[in-house]
């Protein structure tokens, strides 16, 4: 509520929206304009007065007399705060929106000038450290990037509408990120819901991609963001080929490493489980998970390893170590191939992932294996047959049919009316599922394959 997310979409509404929009506001300023502990934390501060000043001027322009005075010396209050604060934040895409609240402040506040050249010092600085050298995001969000393409463009926007000038690192950034978030966008015009982010399903990666007008990637592998891509035909295949960030960006990274997603043409058919901002804490948590992505997971166990980050207290994934991929073109297929050892560790075990994916887009095979190298003693592990899952995600919109057999099923898109036939070496079960990825949750399906893992 504090951080006013949904001022806009109140406003919007028009005369009566954005009035009560406006009334809401002086509510908050009046109750809350001076301090309050819960209510001006850091990111808090910044996406509120993000939100405020970005509604439009129709927001504020009525104001008058008391009302008035009481909400601009709060958005006052509020940009010293960030000011003289912003140091003490931990987490990189809190310390962003910090400094885009501080742009737009003290570039739409009349004595504003320090705070926006304060501002603007702290914004490219985080840019540098945040924006990756092919586009991406630091934290392997494609949603993180969509909203830091967004908030660059918007302070851009303002400066150059209230006649100041735009320093040159603004517009520099913005192709190569748009670049990076073409190669993301899927082909129903949304993006991959990846390590805490969504499927752009509200619009925020259509938006921030519609100044850029159509813009092709012109790569199939994003080797810093760790990503790669297959296009075969009408086709589209993502692998997740990177372990978890640093740990300062991990604050809501994924242990997905080699998870699999499939679309044809406009329609999602193999995804994750997906995540979004407006999730329960636990179910956020529980999204991170291995098991909530298209992919192999051993002994109910992560292939990276959760650990708190000392400066912000959260959990991050570390890992999975020994991280390889390699790429090639075999005949009329695509090979991807990928490995971790993620479970070396712990079993002694490499993981190895390949995908074969026809060159008409009309067939994927893949094979999964687990291997004990030659150079690691059994005796060092624990004896015993090990369990594992392979887990498909179906998105929600497919529909499941039982096959011939208990190892094949059927998989309807209904939008083109056209049908996969998914076929596993072993017993295949259908079961149930969520997806978080979008804005409201979904039940889903989920494919699963289950094994035991014999070591020898």
């Amino acid at each position: 509520i504090h951080r006013f997310h949904w001022l806009r979409d109140l406003a919007s509404l028009g005369g009566t929206g954005e009035a009560r929009a406006r009334a809401l506001v002086v509510a908050w300023a009046e109750a809350y304009g001076k301090w309050d502990n819960f209510a001006w934390r850091l990111s808090v501060t910044a996406d509120r007065l993000i939100n405020w000043l970005t509604v439009g001027p129709g927001l504020f322009t009525p104001l008058v007399g008391a009302d008035r005075e009481c909400v601009m010396d709060t958005i006052g209050r509020q940009l010293r705060h960030l000011q003289f604060s912003a140091a003490e934040e931990a987490d990189p895409i809190s310390r962003f929106r910090i400094a885009v609240a501080m742009c737009l402040g003290g570039a739409a506040t009349d004595d504003g000038r320090r705070t926006l050249d304060a501002g603007l010092a702290m914004l490219e600085v985080e840019s540098a450290a945040q924006i990756l050298p092919d586009g991406g995001h630091a934290s392997r969000s494609p949603e993180a990037l969509a909203e830091a393409m967004l908030d660059i463009q918007t302070v851009e926007e303002l400066l150059l509408r209230l006649g100041h000038n735009a320093p040159a690192f603004l517009t520099k950034l913005q192709p190569r990120m748009a670049a990076m978030l073409s190669f993301f966008q899927e082909t129903d015009g949304g993006i991959l819901p990846a390590n805490g982010g969504g499927d752009s399903s509200n619009g925020i990666g259509q938006a921030a991609m519609r100044p850029h007008g159509n813009v092709n990637s012109k790569f199939s592998f994003a080797r810093l963001s760790a990503y790669q891509r297959v296009q075969a035909e009408g086709l589209t295949t993502y692998l997740d080929a990177g372990p978890g960030p640093d740990r300062s960006n991990g604050v809501h990274a994924h242990a997905g490493a080699l998870a699999l997603t499939v679309d044809d043409g406009p329609e999602r058919m193999i995804t994750s489980c997906g995540s979004n901002s407006e999730l329960d804490p636990i179910v956020r948590e529980a999204a991170r998970r291995t098991a909530a992505h298209s992919v192999l997971s051993l002994n109910g166990e992560d292939s990276a390893v959760f650990v708190v980050d000392p400066n912000t207290g959260v959990r991050v994934p570390d890992g999975p170590a020994q991280l390889a991929i390699r790429r090639m073109e075999e005949g009329d297929q695509y090979l991807l191939e990928g490995q971790h050892g993620g479970w070396r560790v712990r079993h002694g075990l490499i993981y190895r992932r390949r995908l074969y994916v026809a060159m008409n887009g009309g067939r994927i095979t893949g094979e999964d294996s687990l291997s004990r190298p030659m150079s690691e003693a059994a005796a060092s592990f624990p004896s015993g047959l090990i369990p594992f899952e392979i887990r498909f995600h179906l998105h929600p919109d497919v529909e499941v049919a039982n096959g011939p057999d208990d190892r094949t099923v059927f998989l309807g898109l209904p939008k083109h009316q056209r049908v996969w036939r998914f076929r596993s070496e072993t017993l295949l079960s259908v079961e149930n599922s969520r997806y978080w990825g979008g804005e409201a949750v979904r039940k889903t399906r989920q494919l699963v394959i289950r094994g035991v893992a014999d070591p020898g």
